[in-house]
């Protein structure tokens, strides 16, 4: 009974502290201009983090910026979040949102941004196009990279593309993508 009351306290407290954006619908001219002010902090964070970064950035076909909460209670929660995706070469950016379920004990909040760093023009491409879908089994926990170099910090993700992951902690060591899918948003893309 204990853990029903903690449970209904913690939703109260979540809905609460989301309550007020959620019922204010903002224009698309709104949303982009604090997705593209988000860009930018997250951007300045890793480079106060990690200088190197700024470099790997600038030589990259492209990358992509998002900000992203969650909520986890008892066995389940999810994660949403919005970024963009710059492609360096043609100047086109692509809004977009993310969605991730989360199953596992637990309770929590979580706010967190997540850099990518595309090297590989194919791996951009697919990603504005058609997205990301790491649905079911498809755990891709992914191991840190080298210490030292332009690298330090980063984790290879697949092939040509490297990830950091901030939290109020810091960087993080690993991410897992299980169940989580990004795509464009239409909404703001058009």
């Amino acid at each position: 009974m204990r853990l029903k009351k903690w449970t209904a306290a913690l939703c109260l407290v979540a809905l609460a502290a989301t309550a007020p954006q959620a019922f204010r619908e903002k224009s698309p001219d709104e949303e982009r201009a604090k997705i593209q002010e988000m860009r930018g902090a997250t951007l300045n964070d890793l480079y106060n983090l990690r200088p190197a970064a700024r470099d790997l950035i600038k030589g990259a076909e492209g990358y992509a910026v998002f900000s992203t909460k969650g909520m986890k209670i008892i066995v389940a929660g999810g994660t949403e979040g919005r970024g963009i995706l710059v492609d360096q070469k043609t100047g086109q950016k692509t809004y977009m949102r993310m969605a991730q379920l989360n199953v596992g004990l637990g309770y929590g909040l979580q706010d967190a941004r997540l850099v990518f760093v595309f090297q590989d023009r194919k791996a951009l491409e697919g990603f504005a196009t058609q997205g990301w879908d790491f649905s079911g089994k498809a755990d891709l926990a992914a191991s840190a990279q080298g210490e030292g170099g332009s690298l330090a910090g980063a984790v290879s993700f697949l092939p040509g593309v490297l990830v950091y992951q901030f939290t109020k902690n810091g960087l993080a060591a690993s991410i897992t993508l299980q169940g989580t899918k990004f795509w464009a948003y239409q909404k703001l893309n058009s």
